[in-house]
């Protein structure tokens, strides 16, 4: 069984008086289940659909098929995610810190952030832009340790920490590696 095919469509119209569509299908083997999977895309022309399937193959060569089982996740998914996995009390050997975070309350308190502000949205509809415009909305608004705004530092913070989940779960395979590498 091939391991990867790709073709461009053209289909005829459903409905009297409808234009034909070009559809950009790729069809792949998952290598951690051995099962074939098929992906289609709608292109608003024939250039539009081969764009997609390149697109696509190049993503599941890249990700080794990972990428196209989440793409429709959430950032709250993500962030229980990452919260599951990384957000951890420190492991110290002989003095150095091997594994887990140092302050689990900070950690705790950037995700729910991240939780309140994104939780919905799907994690390819996120941007760079929108990653640092979310540190800049309404923030010294929410309240902070002592009842008044939270600081610029705190908020900086929380973007280094998002920028961090997401670099984290682009490694784990949770999502594509065209999500903010870094946000400051």
């Amino acid at each position: 069984m091939k391991a990867r095919t790709g073709s461009i469509v053209k289909r005829k119209p459903r409905r009297k008086g409808a234009k034909a569509t070009w559809w950009a299908r790729v069809t792949y083997v998952d290598p951690k289940t051995g099962k074939r999977h098929d992906l289609q895309r709608r292109g608003s022309n024939k250039a539009h659909a081969r764009d997609l399937m390149q697109a696509l193959l190049r993503d599941i060569d890249a990700t080794d098929g990972q990428s196209p089982r989440h793409e429709r996740k959430t950032l709250a998914e993500l962030c229980d995610y990452f919260e599951k996995h990384y957000v951890k009390a420190a492991e110290y050997v002989e003095g150095h810190k091997v594994a887990g975070v140092r302050s689990l309350a900070t950690a705790k308190g950037q995700l729910s952030v991240l939780h309140d502000y994104f939780g919905a949205s799907q994690l390819r509809s996120i941007t760079h832009g929108d990653v640092r415009s979310s540190g800049q909305r309404d923030w010294h608004k929410r309240p902070g340790p002592k009842g008044n705004g939270q600081s610029p530092a705190l908020i900086a913070n929380s973007q280094c920490c998002d920028a961090c989940s997401m670099s984290h779960s682009a490694k784990d395979g949770f999502s594509e590696t065209r999500l903010p590498q870094a946000t400051l």
